[in-house]
């Protein structure tokens, strides 16, 4: 018998200091698949619904907001929880957290570009989705952190990293 959709249940990704982009996806589509992605976009809520007051609809926003930031304290490992003490809402958490993680200066640019040029790859010791899954990691907080690295460059990076026979 073949368990049902309605019976998986998705991984668990906890957010450490090694996983931001793959925890960031994670969280974000915790929060669409209940309905509260709005609160962190800046998105109007939903409608309200039938004759619900204005009142009302702050109240449901503000229990949205609550069940956001439980989420994401659920999805995070307890080193991260100095970083969101502080914070009041999801979406201030959620920045406390981007701030942290995400490369701002530019000694964290050059340490990117370091990694990206840096980057070696063994396929006696690392299989080639592993690689290529911690190519993609450095490559989008490049992308993400404003770096002019073109589709191009990535492929030419990329292919110097590939053996001889892997490139045709």
């Amino acid at each position: 018998m073949s368990p049902s959709m309605s019976s998986y249940k998705s991984p668990v990704v906890l957010l450490n200091e090694d996983n931001w982009n793959v925890w960031r996806t994670y969280y974000r589509g915790r929060l669409m698949s209940k309905g509260l992605w709005y609160i962190m976009s800046g998105s109007p809520p939903p409608s309200s619904r039938g004759n619900e007051s204005s009142a009302a609809t702050d109240t449901r926003t503000l229990a949205d907001d609550e069940k956001a930031y439980g989420l994401l304290i659920e999805s995070i490992e307890t080193s991260q929880y100095q970083y969101i003490e502080h914070a009041t809402t999801a979406n201030a958490a959620y920045t406390a957290l981007s701030d942290h993680h995400e490369p701002k200066t530019k000694v964290d640019r050059l340490a990117l570009l370091s990694d990206f040029y840096g980057m070696s790859w063994n396929m006696k010791q690392e299989p080639l989705p592993e690689f290529l899954a911690r190519y993609d990691v450095v490559l989008r907080k490049l992308r993400d952190s404003d770096q002019s690295i073109t589709s191009g460059m990535a492929v030419d990076r990329l292919l110097q990293l590939m053996p001889w026979e892997l490139r045709h």
